[in-house]
Order: C-alpha cells, then sequence, then structure tokens
C-alpha cells in the first residue's frame, strides 16, 4: 500500500484514500494494515501514565508507616520502615525473609515509637500471610497494600530503599552493620 510508505498514521490514510477512491470496509482495512506496521508500533506514542492518587497526608508521626525489603545488597537483606510524617527511616538487618521474622523486626520498633495506625506494604507472602493478618488485627493495626507491579504507590519506601542501596555500594566500609550505620547517616 504505497499510503502507508510515509506511515502518516490511520487517519490521515483514510482521508487521502478517500481522495482518490472507496470500497467497503476500508476504513476497517486501513485500520488493520497501520495496526499490523512495525514501524508504526514502535514510533508510537507511549500510553499516557495514569496519575497515582496521592497518600493522604500523614497528620503525626507513626500515623503510617511505610514497609519494604531491599536487598540483597552484598550478600545481605534489610527490611526498610519509613514514617509518611516525619519521613524517619528505620532499618533492620533480616538474616531472613519471612512473615515470622518480619513480625519479629516489627516488634522491635513498635515498643520505640508505638504502634502505628496503618502498615503500607507490597503484597510480598511475608505480608499477606494470616499471621502477619492477626498480628495487625490484634495489635490495631490496619494493613493496606500497595497495587501489584506497581512499586511506585508504596513510594515512600521505594525512594529510601534507592537512596540506600546507592549509599552502600558506594561505602567501602567491609562490616555490614557499620555499612548500614553510614549509610542512614549519611
Amino acid at each position: 500500500m504505497k499510503l502507508h510508505e510515509t506511515h502518516p498514521g490511520r487517519e490521515r490514510m483514510v482521508s487521502k484514500t478517500r481522495q482518490f477512491c472507496w470500497w467497503p470496509a476500508m476504513n476497517k482495512d486501513i485500520e488493520m494494515k497501520a495496526q499490523s506496521c512495525h514501524g508504526c508500533a514502535t514510533a508510537q506514542k507511549n500510553p499516557a501514565k495514569v496519575a497515582v492518587n496521592p497518600w493522604e497526608i500523614a497528620d503525626r508521626p507513626w500515623k503510617r508507616i511505610h514497609v519494604d525489603f531491599a536487598g540483597p545488597v552484598s550478600r545481605e537483606i534489610f527490611m526498610i520502615v519509613v514514617d509518611a510524617h516525619s519521613k524517619w527511616p528505620e532499618v533492620l538487618h533480616m538474616p531472613h525473609i519471612t512473615m515470622e521474622q518480619t513480625i519479629e523486626s516489627l516488634k522491635t520498633v513498635f515498643p520505640r515509637f508505638g504502634f502505628t495506625e496503618i502498615v503500607v506494604s507490597d503484597n510480598g507472602t511475608q505480608f499477606t500471610a494470616t499471621e502477619f493478618t492477626i498480628y495487625c488485627a490484634e495489635n490495631g493495626i490496619r494493613h493496606v497494600t500497595s497495587a501489584l507491579y506497581h512499586a511506585q504507590s508504596n513510594g515512600q519506601v521505594e525512594r529510601f530503599i534507592d537512596t540506600f542501596k546507592r549509599a552502600l555500594k558506594k561505602s567501602k566500609i567491609i562490616v555490614a552493620r557499620r555499612r548500614m550505620d553510614c549509610a542512614i547517616f549519611r
């Protein structure tokens, strides 16, 4: 189809074709041609990204926390907890990423700051396990999971994880505990 040589797009091809001829199902045929063209597909604009609904602003410290795991970084795994109000990060070394270890790690944080009202996490099995749901319910915590395959919806913690990982990689200190301390207070 010579009309398509310059990849003008469906609308222009229909308009140009109508100047010279017409046939039944012409629009459909032209649309099929445009959709099957590899050149058109690769040059096409990406679909507009859907705006992310921002989280409600936390009006006090420790009202809502965002939780996720970072690693492995130098063969180490860390649980990151970020307060939505103050952006204060808590970094906890994790020997294993299990539901039991996750609850135990949170139990070391809550005595210092009190129980949060809301925990935001991804849909990892540590957070979706029945025992984690029970732990949250027993302590008056509402658990909210971020959208599947959309890490940006838990952006509070994702931004810190990125900063934390880059700082750890830049660090020349070998001992994991010391590296963690340096990364937090950089």
